[in-house]
């Protein structure tokens, strides 16, 4: 068995498909866990705002690898999968290495983990250390874990999509303030140990780029070194392209890029012939053609889903390869840098 990962500033290896776990119930995370484990997924992207870790975590804790002790279900039972055309800024490495790379980079956690998992902090936790300590708490302790493998700041504040926030809210320039608060409470949980790596997610350049210069004027700080953001989650599809601003600021600040949505989400339009030709083209269900024109930008991908079948078909995505006129054509369809109704752009 091999897991194909991208590798993160700091080392550690992040599976370059995870499976997304918005609204997935525990009723159906067993067999689509299954599905996902058994096609080769090794990661599961979830969030405190998602309310459903406490439901998924004694799911996955079923997965072991070794002898399927305590009838937990033993993951090197599974099979292999398809890696002919993987793109090149991801690695292949065997499921030896992959597990292996879990001591990165504070040591053995507690726990005999074999699948990577992120979580994220709410923007309502930002302004408490305390809540914010109390949310990673809470995710550790429904994954009976000791240490999380990725926690991002969900947000870059308040935004429009949730009748709780108001315009003001998100247009308040307390936000950057409170953002960077934040960032340096997951720099301590790094340095305590309790999380493999951090980051954010749905940052722009107006909220990534001042986070950046921040942390290079502490990084030399002796007492409390800054750490480095290390993943920066966006939506992205052919139609949603909200990386488009982020990508060089990302690449020269090596951090990586996740996608959620890759398929288009709830504002996707009627795919349209041009999907189902190229789709067609590949002999690839069409949800395949489109994470995999994420994936060859060299993103990490999200795709989430509550039927087993899907899951299985969804990592089908290393075994062809989009041609470069293709990539443009899918490329052109782009309508929007992000879904109106949550527009990381409108937050200051």
């Amino acid at each position: 068995m091999v897991v194909v990962c991208k590798e993160l500033s700091n080392g550690v290896l992040f599976p370059a498909v995870n499976l997304g776990t918005w609204q997935l119930q525990a009723s159906d995370a067993g067999e689509v866990f299954s599905a996902s484990f058994a096609s080769g997924c090794r990661g599961l992207d979830g969030a405190r705002y998602y309310t459903n870790e406490e439901e998924l975590g004694p799911v996955l804790n079923q997965y072991c690898e070794g002898a399927g002790a305590d009838g937990r279900v033993d993951l090197k039972k599974f099979g292999s999968m398809n890696t002919d055309h993987v793109p090149a800024r991801f690695k292949v490495v065997t499921d030896d290495e992959y597990n292996a790379n879990f001591v990165l980079p504070h040591g053995k956690p507690s726990d005999d983990r074999r699948i990577f998992v992120t979580t994220k902090i709410w923007p309502s936790d930002f302004d408490s250390e305390e809540k914010i300590r109390s949310s990673v708490e809470a995710h550790l302790k429904a994954y009976k874990r000791d240490q999380t493998d990725l926690i991002l700041l969900h947000w870059p504040g308040p935004h429009c999509n949730l009748p709780n926030f108001t315009e003001e809210q998100m247009k308040d320039p307390k936000n950057a303030e409170t953002r960077l608060g934040a960032w340096k409470v997951l720099e301590k949980l790094y340095r305590e140990k309790k999380t493999r790596a951090i980051g954010v997610s749905n940052f722009m350049p107006q909220h990534l780029t001042p986070l950046i210069e921040d942390i290079k004027k502490r990084a030399a700080d002796i007492t409390a070194p800054s750490v480095p953001v290390m993943c920066n989650q966006v939506e992205g599809s052919p139609w949603i392209q909200g990386f488009r601003d982020i990508v060089e600021v990302c690449d020269n600040n090596n951090i990586a890029i996740s996608v959620y949505r890759p398929i288009g989400g709830r504002r996707r339009p009627e795919k349209g012939p041009i999907v189902a030709e190229i789709a067609a083209k590949y002999k690839k269900p069409e949800g395949n053609v489109l994470i995999r024109w994420a994936l060859q930008k060299g993103f990490v991908v999200l795709p989430k889903t509550s039927k087993p079948d899907r899951a299985r078909s969804n990592m089908d995505l290393f075994s062809f390869q989009i041609e470069d006129q293709d990539m443009k054509t899918l490329d052109g369809l782009f309508m929007s840098k992000s879904d109106p109704t949550q527009d990381p752009y409108a937050i200051a």
